[in-house]
């Protein structure tokens, strides 16, 4: 009985791996409050789960909303596509190196790469799909020709292998070129790899180590990120893998509802024969566990569940 139930209430969650969580948290209490009860921090891979999300939490934050970026201390290189699907083993590596500075952004040049302050002014190579755009526009700064590539192509161009190079190479021809290659300090609470950064505009690419910032989305920059100070009290999203610590909050969930079961038949009790049959719903959905209307708040899942518990008890 209890497994055929849990299959129920599984099959009722949302596809994505996503829940939000509307108490106000600072950054490393959202932190460890996603590591008890679910799996960590929400990481996102790429734009397209960017739109997922985005989705999911709709206009249900006031301002900042936390997601699983935080800072570490060692610079790391990075390409702006993100889509993990995009690489062969080995590809996000070949970086063919011309000279490597202190510098945080990467442009190209007859075969090899640079790096170089973000805020200096080159020509833009774009890629979109198969094809590799130069722009003949005027020359723009890292972050510019970023945004230019991601609103009339995909992204800036990747340099994957040594064929790719070859057709930068001749669209190029022997102009320095902007990349999508650049170095931060970031990374993602549960330690997997994604390139992806959102953020909005006049956000820097590099944030010194051990400045207390951690990501959030920004309802005021239509959800793009900003990086907080991670003392900051927000909702915050937690990425609910199916894994079997997943499974255990399911199964702790449901046994959470399970319970309610008694309570909602006290309910019933209160509400007499004649009334209308609403009162009933809604003293039933308020008699569920508070810490479960509260985890759940606002969330699909919520509203599913208790409706098929509630109606299933129904007044006499």
């Amino acid at each position: 009985m209890i497994s055929l139930w849990l299959c129920s209430v599984s099959s009722c969650l949302p596809q994505h791996k996503y829940v939000l969580v509307t108490t106000p948290k600072t950054w490393y209490e959202a932190q460890s409050y996603c590591r008890e009860n679910c799996f960590d921090l929400a990481t996102i891979d790429d734009m397209g789960e960017m739109k997922t999300l985005l989705k999911t939490v709709e206009d249900n934050y006031d301002d900042g909303l936390w997601i699983g970026l935080g800072l570490q201390t060692t610079k790391m290189w990075h390409w702006t596509l993100a889509d993990k699907d995009f690489y062969k083993e080995g590809e996000r590596n070949y970086l063919v190196w011309g000279q490597q500075t202190l510098d945080n952004c990467g442009y190209y040049n007859i075969g090899k790469l640079y790096s170089t302050a973000c805020n200096i002014e080159l020509h833009t190579v774009c890629f979109d799909g198969d094809c590799h755009s130069f722009a003949y526009i005027q020359m723009l700064t890292w972050y510019s020709a970023r945004d230019y590539c991601r609103t009339y192509h995909t992204d800036l161009v990747s340099v994957r292998n040594k064929a790719e190079s070859d057709i930068i190479q001749k669209v190029a021809k022997d102009l320095k070129v902007w990349t999508g290659l650049f170095r931060d300090v970031w990374s993602w609470s549960d330690g997997t790899y994604s390139s992806l950064r959102y953020w909005k505009v006049g956000q820097p690419v590099f944030v010194k180590p051990g400045s207390n910032k951690c990501a959030a989305f920004l309802k005021s920059e239509s959800g793009r990120w900003g990086a907080q100070p991670c003392g900051e009290v927000h909702p915050f999203i937690c990425n609910c893998k199916q894994t079997s610590s997943f499974r255990f909050f399911l199964l702790s969930m449901w046994l959470q509802i399970y319970s309610s079961l008694f309570i909602t038949t006290a309910a019933a009790k209160l509400v007499d024969k004649s009334s209308n049959y609403n009162n009933y719903l809604s003293l039933c959905i308020m008699s569920l566990p508070l810490n479960l209307r509260y985890s759940l708040k606002m969330s699909q899942t919520f509203y599913i569940l208790s409706m098929m518990f509630c109606i299933w008890k129904p007044p006499q």
